[in-house]
Formats: C-alpha cells, sequence, structure tokens
C-alpha cells in the first residue's frame, strides 16, 4: 500500500518552524572568539580598558569591522567604550550576508542568539514592522534563514553583550543585495520602524580584501572622511566602488 500525503504549504512551514531550535547556536564561538566565557569576558574587558573613550557624534548608531576579535577587537572597542553602560531596549546590528541566498534581505528563524556569554533575545515584533515597512515600500520582505553561520553579524554580539547595561531585544538584519536602491529602502524601513531614542543601530562591515596595503589605506581614508562628515550617500558610493 502506498500512502500519499499533500501537505499545504503553510502546514508544512509550520512543521517546520516547530522544528527548530528555538536558539541559534554559535557556530563561531572557539575559532572567531574564545568559546570559554570567562576567558571571552576578560579578552573583551581588556581591549575596552586600552581603548580611550572618544566623544560620540552620532547619536544612536555605529559601524563596525566583522573579523575576528583577535583582529577587530581593540579596535571595536573603541566604538562600544562610547555606549559602555548605556541602555538601550533594543539593538539593531545589520551585517553582510556572506554565504550566496536568493533573497536579498534576511534575519535569524530562531527567537535568540547564543554566545558563550548567554542568550539575546530576537525581537520578532520589530522585524515584523521592518519587514511591513520594507515590503510597502519595494515590494520585498525579509526571510527567515535557519542555522546561518554568518560570522559578521554575530561577531558583535559578546562586545554588546559586555557594554550595554539593563536588559535589550536584537533585531538581526543580513544584506545579500548591497545595492545602493536596497540599501536605501531598508534604510527608510529603519527609520519607520524604529524609535532612535530608544534603539541602537550597529552596522557591521568590512570595506574591502584584496587591495593592496597602499590603495587600501587610501580608500579607507576616504571612506573615514566622508563618514565622519555623516555623508552617507557618499559613503555608500565610497564602500560599493571600493
Amino acid at each position: 500500500m502506498i500512502l500519499m500525503c499533500l501537505i499545504s504549504g503553510d502546514m508544512l512551514e509550520l512543521i517546520m518552524m516547530k522544528n527548530i531550535d528555538s536558539v541559534r547556536p554559535s557556530p563561531i564561538a572557539g575559532s572567531w572568539y574564545s568559546s570559554d566565557p570567562q576567558e571571552l569576558a576578560q579578552t573583551i574587558d581588556a581591549y575596552l580598558r586600552a581603548a580611550s573613550r572618544k566623544p560620540c557624534l552620532v547619536r544612536w548608531w555605529g559601524w563596525l569591522h566583522p573579523a575576528g576579535h583577535i583582529y577587530s577587537g581593540p579596535v571595536a572597542a573603541y566604538a562600544y567604550k562610547t555606549v559602555m553602560g548605556h541602555h538601550y531596549d533594543h539593538v539593531a546590528v545589520l551585517s553582510p550576508l556572506h554565504p550566496f541566498d536568493s533573497h536579498p534581505v534576511l534575519t535569524s528563524a530562531h527567537s535568540a542568539y547564543e554566545t558563550p556569554l548567554g542568550t539575546l533575545p530576537i525581537n520578532k515584533d520589530l522585524v515584523a514592522a521592518i519587514d511591513t515597512a520594507l515590503n510597502a515600500k519595494t515590494g520585498l520582505n525579509i526571510t527567515t534563514v535557519v542555522k546561518d553561520r554568518e560570522h559578521s553579524l554575530e561577531i558583535e554580539l559578546p562586545f554588546l553583550q559586555r557594554t550595554l547595561a539593563g536588559a535589550y531585544d536584537l533585531i538581526p538584519i543580513m544584506i545579500r543585495d548591497q545595492s545602493r536602491q536596497v540599501a536605501h529602502d531598508l534604510g527608510l524601513a529603519l527609520a519607520e520602524a524604529l524609535d532612535p531614542d530608544t534603539t541602537l543601530l550597529v552596522a557591521s562591515s568590512d570595506l574591502s580584501h584584496f587591495y593592496p596595503e597602499a590603495q587600501a589605506n587610501q580608500l579607507d581614508g576616504r571612506f573615514m572622511k566622508t563618514l565622519a562628515n555623516s555623508r552617507l550617500m557618499p559613503c555608500l558610493t565610497c564602500t560599493i566602488g571600493g
């Protein structure tokens, strides 16, 4: 006897979601940063002690490099020191998505991210609000992904866990289509859905991997000068072009 069972798309999605672990396990702890909670906390705290606190000209967002902590940690500490001890209700972390995916903008299908320092819950309501705003402007949707291995988003989380005061939730956004139009439309959706008085926005991005050092320094210097002047559209041109 052959038994055939037809399952609707909605029911199949529900079954798949029920089989998803509620917490996204870390795929990079032990390689990109220490998997030992005490060692990880001590390392980040040492980076923070070595960094001087600079005046922060931009009130609610920062741009950070997503390499392993041994490379990016000492520099990232300068950015995180500007918000050390501050409280935000929500933290939106935007990153590229390195593996290929046909969808332009993605988020985690899980309910929380896990690092050796604990779990950070995802604010599904705010993710849905950003998705609604993005869809209304462009027809695009934010696609959920299970057990992604995207390091550039997760790499920021231990620093957040060692610097911010009080409880907060996470809004993880991974961007595969980094065209000017998608970046612009996503920016408008974020501005519509998020309250800058209660939200910290962290952008995680490496500018390039492949230029000779002299050229990379020149391009990075131009980018930093543009960013310091808060001219974000020229910054986007610098990033896409270099």
